[in-house]
């Protein structure tokens, strides 16, 4: 009986046992490996599974392209044999692109089904089998397959047209044939000439559908895609494709997920080591694991592998001890390099980074270098921080996280500086990867301290506690030391005082465009009292126009040469542009002196203005462009009441004068504090500066949203006070108008940027545009028609367009910056966008004037014209934003 019940037990542990080492649990994380040659006098699959489980992967999915040869017989050996007594497991997925053969894979998968460390899974324990393709197969195929061998299978089935076109009918279709799926596409983004982010929309589509048929769903998590072997080549997005995946699948919440992948060298994605006696020289040449290592990633892997088991969100990431982790990664040569690489347009020139903070940290900043120059340096929060920092210039590059004193915590180094140029011969746009590691400060005797600035141990891990003084130290003064680091992005002194110098700038430029409704009223009942409203409109739509479009010319300056040139010659430009206006009898005159001369200043000083703070401000960027152009708003209130109250007391001559003098001593404060933080970069003139912008479909959008916008936008601020005249309105209380206007587009310039950095830029940009057509439809064209002689109609449909348009300025700026990949060609890209708003200020107010002319004086024609183009304006913007993210709602963009 005793001997029965020791046998009774030993099976039952027996058992125990063995479904505890066969089967994972769900919400388990797996990483595609590619099967080829390991020597077997090596201990490379030793290393490849340990450093999979330290990393807590549960399984290898094996990836099968050759089941015939002997190495895939001799490498899974290996695999086998040093998995069998570890928490690991392997299991096959059938590669169909390199073998479509499904009796070989069957054949092969039979030599392992019974091997200890096989994986098991689902309800019933059976071996899992996935692939690589197979969609084309059929359901009958596969079904046959699944019943012959039992197993759960779980195949990537996108090659069959309803699988992300009709996901339902797919599973209909396929019903038990399969037990999940598995998704290789969409962990990147389509190969594309313009950037473009990772989307997990059709995630969704098939994962509800898989849910609602009580099938598995696998998501892949990637990096990059970038292969330059075997006849072909191409490369997709892979600057932040990393944790934004991460943030994807955290938020889906999906069964399982797999790495993508362990080692495939072939398309870069590799985040172990890629072997080269497996590879050919072709591969290695751009896939070497030893020169371009991925395992910096390998931390924040295991910190999403611990969020996604205990279905938690990216904020909710954590390290596995108390120090951050994360890591750099950037391409080794500045694109664009190889026009020949399919996809080569999504590259942009960025430092690229992601990090997870524990919840202890407080205050801490995250700061990024290129070239020696500090291009980013934002707060940190709890949990996965992730940013691509455009502006990356050639030399090494750096990650640094800053405590609340300013001192580094922990950073990552580039091993190898960027190049303007082919290295060997060879344009690869595979990235290099560097681990953040800990820093220590160890105090000596006296005033000295030495930082360690390499660490012995893997990205993550903490910094040996017997860290000596050595070679690798370097030594800093006590004062050196604690003293704060200032850069001055997005803070300081230096940020801050020129955003004050910019906001003069906009003052004295923008400002005085927004006044010039003042003028066609003025013109119109004196000098030119001869001439046409739209003949007179003329005049005054040549400033704006002006401003706008020497852009294409000022943006290479300022980019080549910075902004003391142009705000000199601009300030000089600008105010004798006025004086001469102000002794200007003739049509002409007007025309040279205050629609060429006097814009032709404002511009410069304009674009100085808007180009340096962009290169300030990073994520407070919207709020500190909301600052600068309420200059325009407030100047948009001062001049029109300076004018009001002068032109009939000192006459026009003086009036003009003394507006400029106000504008010099405006202007010599603005020379004083506008300056760049980054270095101008001289390059030569090269067409691409201008056209390339028109290859991304976001840039092109934009630019076709704020052209319709600027069509309507001076609309009001030309006519509204001409209508209040000669509607019977009080003049004196017509000529406030503008004034009334240009105090409510004040908050309306801040507020928008404020929180527009909290909420999306787009998204807010969005929701003013919409504002202000429901204000030029549904109030100011319906109440001057309705009582076209009540003086509430006119101040309070000035107030809340005021309100409404003041995004525009403050706004649009910040909107280009986001999607700019590039900081260091900000002016030629302001230029290119706003010298096509140009044709729009140029001609919105003469095609008003002549809308006015054939309806003999009534102003509804211009009303309704500029209110469908400020809906125009709404539609385009809401295309650029879905092809950010898609039609995604709650996003911040």
């Amino acid at each position: 009986m005793k001997a029965s019940i020791k046998i009774c037990l030993a099976a039952v542990l027996s058992t125990s046992s063995w479904w505890s080492h066969s089967m994972v649990d769900a919400k388990s994380v797996f990483a595609h490996y590619m099967l080829s040659t390991l020597d077997p006098n090596t201990d490379h699959a030793k290393q490849d599974i340990d450093q999979a489980i330290a990393v807590g992967l549960d399984a290898f999915a094996v990836n099968v392209g050759a089941p015939g040869a002997d190495f895939s017989k001799n490498t899974l050996r290996q695999l086998f044999d040093y998995a069998r007594d570890k928490p690991f497991k392997l299991f096959l997925s059938f590669d169909f692109y390199a073998a479509g053969d499904i009796g070989a894979h069957q054949e092969f998968f039979n030599l392992w089904r019974n091997e200890a460390a096989y994986l098991n899974y689902g309800p019933q324990n059976l071996p899992v089998v996935s692939s690589f393709s197979g969609g084309s197969l059929g359901p009958d195929v596969w079904r046959n397959f699944k019943e012959t061998n039992n197993v759960y299978l779980l195949p990537n089935l996108e090659g069959d047209a309803d699988y992300y076109n009709n996901p339902t009918a797919f599973f209909q279709k396929w019903g038990n044939a399969i037990d999940g799926v598995f998704s290789w596409e969409m962990a990147w983004p389509d190969a594309s000439n313009t950037p473009v982010n990772v989307t997990s929309e059709k995630d969704v589509a098939v994962k509800n559908a898989a849910d609602r048929a009580g099938k598995s769903y696998m998501m892949g998590l990637s990096s990059l895609q970038y292969k330059h072997c075997c006849g072909d080549s191409w490369y997709r997005s892979g600057e932040t494709n990393l944790p934004e995946r991460m943030t994807q699948i955290l938020s889906l919440k999906p069964e399982l997920t797999e790495v993508m992948t362990w080692n495939d060298a072939g398309e870069s994605h590799y985040i172990g080591q890629c072997w080269p006696e497996g590879l050919p020289e072709e591969i290695l040449q751009y896939g070497n694991s030893e020169t371009y290592p991925h395992d910096g990633w390998q931390p924040l892997i295991t910190s999403f592998i611990n969020a996604f088991k205990n279905g938690e969100e990216a904020s909710q990431m954590k390290p596995s001890g108390d120090s951050p982790i994360g890591a750099l990664w950037y391409r080794g040569v500045m694109a664009p390099c190889d026009t020949g690489l399919r996809g080569s347009g999504a590259a942009i020139n960025s430092v690229n980074y992601a990090v997870v903070l524990p919840p202890t940290t407080q205050g801490a900043r995250i700061q990024v270098s290129s070239g020696g120059q500090v291009l980013s340096n934002v707060p940190a929060h709890e949990g996965l921080n992730y940013n691509a920092i455009g502006g990356m210039v050639t030399g090494p590059q750096k990650l640094e996280i800053l405590d609340q004193s300013g001192a580094v915590i922990a950073s990552a180094s580039s091993k190898v500086d960027v190049s303007n140029g082919p290295q060997g011969g060879f344009c690869n746009f595979n990235y290099y990867v560097a681990g953040l590691h800990k820093n220590k400060k160890i105090p000596l005797t006296g005033a000295i301290r030495v930082f360690p600035v390499r660490s012995i141990m893997e990205a993550g891990k903490e910094l040996s506690e017997d860290t000596t003084e050595s070679k690798d130290t370097e030594r800093c003064t006590e004062a050196e030391c604690s003293q704060e680091t200032d850069n001055g992005l997005d803070g300081g002194f230096a940020a801050w005082s020129v955003v004050f110098g910019a906001w003069c700038c906009l003052f004295c430029a923008f400002g005085w465009v927004n006044a010039s409704g003042n003028f066609q009223e003025y013109y119109e009942t004196h000098q030119l009292r001869d001439y046409s409203s739209s003949s007179i409109s003329w005049i005054l739509s040549l400033e704006p126009s002006v401003l706008f479009a020497t852009g294409l010319v000022v943006g290479k300056v300022f980019d080549n040469y910075g902004p003391r040139w142009l705000l000199i010659t601009g300030t000089f430009l600008h105010v004798f542009g006025l004086m001469m206006t102000s002794v200007s009898s003739e049509y002409y005159q007007f025309v040279l002196a205050q629609g060429i001369c006097s814009p032709l200043g404002a511009s410069f000083v304009f674009y100085a203005g808007l180009s340096c703070t962009a290169t300030w401000f990073q994520e407070r960027r919207a709020l500190a462009f909301g600052i600068v152009a309420s200059g325009s708003s407030l100047g948009g209130i001062v001049f029109p009441i300076l004018l009001t109250r002068l032109l009939p007391t000192v006459g026009f001559g003086w009036s003009l004068r003394i507006s400029g003098f106000v504008i010099l001593a405006l202007l010599i404060i603005a020379n004083l504090m506008v300056r760049s933080r980054i270095k101008p970069v001289p390059r030569p003139f090269t067409i691409n500066d201008y056209t390339d912008p028109f290859s991304e479909p976001t840039f092109v959008l934009l630019m076709l949203s704020v052209t319709c916008g600027f069509f309507a936008m001076f609309i009001p601020i030309n006519y509204i006070v001409l209508e209040a005249v000669k509607n019977g309105i009080d003049a004196n209380l017509s000529g406030y108008l503008l004034a009334i206007l240009n105090a409510g587009s004040l908050p309306g310039r801040i507020l928008p940027g404020y929180y527009g950095d909290k909420l999306g830029r787009f998204n807010v940009m969005i929701a003013m545009c919409a504002f202000s057509a429901l204000i030029l439809l549904v109030m100011w064209l319906p109440g001057t028609l309705v009582a076209p002689r009540s003086a509430a109609v006119y101040v309070v449909t000035s107030l809340l367009y005021g309100f409404a348009s003041g995004a525009f300025v403050g706004m649009v700026p910040a909107l280009l910056g986001q999607i700019s990949p590039d900081i260091t060609k900000i002016g030629v890209r302001q230029g290119v966008l706003f010298t096509c708003i140009s044709v729009a200020t140029l001609t919105g107010s003469p095609i008003a004037g002549a809308i006015l002319s054939q309806q003999h004086g009534a102003f509804w024609g211009l009303q309704v014209f500029a209110g469908v183009m400020m809906v125009a304006c709404v539609l385009f913007l809401i295309l650029a934003r879905i092809t950010l993210v898609g039609c995604a709602l709650r996003v911040k963009v």
